[in-house]
């Protein structure tokens, strides 16, 4: 039996052990790739469900790429096109 999916009050899921399956990996450049060239394009919840991953963590890594001042590297590697 899985669980009762809860959510914050931000609407973000809560931490649960089925979802999402990535939660606690490192990212790869590909999926910094992708985070920095959609993360504006398509929000948050997108990039999360595309890269299986919680919101939390896109957001939060997003920030620290922006503020590290890789988000423009990132976003000019050419994964995705």
């Amino acid at each position: 039996m899985i669980a009762e999916i809860q959510y914050d009050g931000l609407g973000r899921m809560k931490y649960h052990p089925d979802f999402p399956p990535k939660h606690g990996q490192p990212f790869s450049e590909e999926e910094l790739c992708y985070l920095a060239k959609y993360y504006k394009i398509d929000g948050r919840l997108s990039v999360s469900l595309a890269l299986d991953r919680p919101e939390g963590s896109i957001q939060k890594k997003y920030l620290s790429l922006k503020s590290n001042g890789m988000l423009e590297r990132y976003s000019e590697l050419e994964y995705y096109s």
